[in-house]
């Protein structure tokens, strides 16, 4: 009996990382749905704003930035990428800075989303993560009264399956 209880438990624990080590092998959304995704949360988050806050993209020439997702945090295969988005959002006063991350962590924080770091009142700087997809979004001030609001998608393979 014991034996077969031994059995058991190993063969299990065989299964668990067998499967957890072909976590990143599994297929995923696509980059353009990711990328939809991110756009859309951020806007979310950004309706929590005062009306006239205007977003303008910081991230370059394209509203969206790809890049490798060579170090993951889930020590996962080569060839995955995240797709980004950054916006500094215009027209709000920065005297109201703890107004605007209170609102959006508020509104976070009952939606789903789990507070990684809040670094205030040292810096101005909220970043979340929503649960269960891994969505990270930020929200960033600094000394010159400039606000940032930007999403990151988790790692994805960016046809949604992985290589053969």
């Amino acid at each position: 009996m014991a034996i077969a209880v031994v059995a058991v438990l190993v063969a299990g624990v065989a299964v668990y990382v067998y499967q957890w080590s072909r976590r990143g092998m599994q297929p995923t959304i696509t980059a353009a749905e990711g990328a939809r995704r991110v756009e859309e949360y951020t806007r979310q988050a950004a309706a929590r704003l005062p009306a006239h806050a205007r977003l303008v993209n910081s991230g370059g020439t394209e509203l969206f930035s790809t890049a490798p997702c060579d170090q993951p945090s889930d020590h996962g295969p080569q060839g995955r990428v995240q797709v980004s988005v950054s916006y500094q959002i215009h027209d709000l006063d920065p005297a109201k800075f703890t107004e605007y991350f209170d609102a959006l962590r508020a509104f976070w924080s009952g939606n789903g989303y789990t507070v990684l770091t809040d670094s205030r009142p040292k810096d101005w700087y909220l970043w979340v993560q929503r649960e269960p997809d891994e969505f990270r979004f930020s929200l960033e001030g600094n000394d010159l009264g400039k606000l940032y609001l930007g999403g990151v998608t988790p790692c994805l393979w960016p046809n949604g399956t992985p290589p053969a």
